[in-house]
């Protein structure tokens, strides 16, 4: 089996274990009954949509990069914390704007740090 090919299994169980486990959480419980079961269920997401997105970025780049990692790690709390705010119904526009001057500012700070 070729080194890439072998890469991209690893790669996709990475995505199915944190996938699988949300699934089976969100089967199992309910997030809105207890603050330790939103919890749970938003890092099993943030594991699912930061494991999803870096095998893309591998799948179409070949490779990634550690500019690449931060700005994965960057955008997937970004997503997970709009769905939190959203769906506690507090993503009002103000809000919405300092989400994303702190996502801009953390995408420059990462591009920086990963040289």
């Amino acid at each position: 089996m070729s080194e890439r090919r072998k890469h991209l299994k690893l790669s996709f169980i990475w995505v199915l274990v944190p996938l699988a486990g949300l699934l089976t959480f969100s089967a199992l419980t309910n997030p809105v009954d207890s603050v330790s079961h939103s919890l749970i269920f938003f890092s099993l997401l943030l594991a699912v949509i930061a494991a999803t997105v870096a095998f893309i970025t591998y799948l179409f780049m070949g490779r990634v990069s550690p500019k690449s990692r931060w700005r994965i790690v960057t955008i997937s709390i970004a997503a997970v914390v709009a769905l939190m705010l959203k769906s506690s119904g507090s993503l009002k526009p103000a809000e919405t704007v300092v989400l994303l001057l702190i996502v801009v500012g953390l995408w420059f700070y990462s591009g920086r740090r990963a040289q």
